[in-house]
């Protein structure tokens, strides 16, 4: 993984970096409701997240992610020799998937969910 993950450090400004990845890690305790997640899949980014309590699983599955056992190293590695010995066709079926699925939490749709609240 070595020659493939890079840690960067905290950007405040994280999305000249997800622009360019070829996937997203998340190693997150806790992600709630999992922004950086929709963030990435709205982007077209294969996301690899850990399974942690809140967020994640909601989010994703075995059609749309990687999600591997919170704080499970093990895990992660898997997860991502996965990811990368998964065909270009497979990952891109996934990354579809995942932004069809994330629409749901467009600024659009609240914008529409919230304008019929009000009517």
């Amino acid at each position: 993984m070595t020659n493939d993950v890079f840690l960067l450090g905290f950007k405040k400004n994280i999305f000249p970096y997800l622009k360019v990845a070829d996937c997203l890690i998340s190693s997150s305790l806790w992600e709630d409701p999992g922004f950086s997640l929709i963030e990435a899949g709205m982007l077209n980014k294969i996301i690899i997240s850990s399974n942690c309590m809140s967020g994640p699983k909601e989010l994703l599955n075995q059609n749309n992610g990687y999600l591997f056992d919170n704080n499970s190293k093990n895990s992660l590695v898997k997860q991502f020799i996965d990811y990368k010995n998964n065909s270009y066709e497979n990952n891109k079926i996934k990354k579809i998937i995942t932004k069809k699925k994330f629409r749901v939490y467009s600024v659009f749709n609240h914008f529409l969910q919230l304008q019929s609240l009000l009517k």
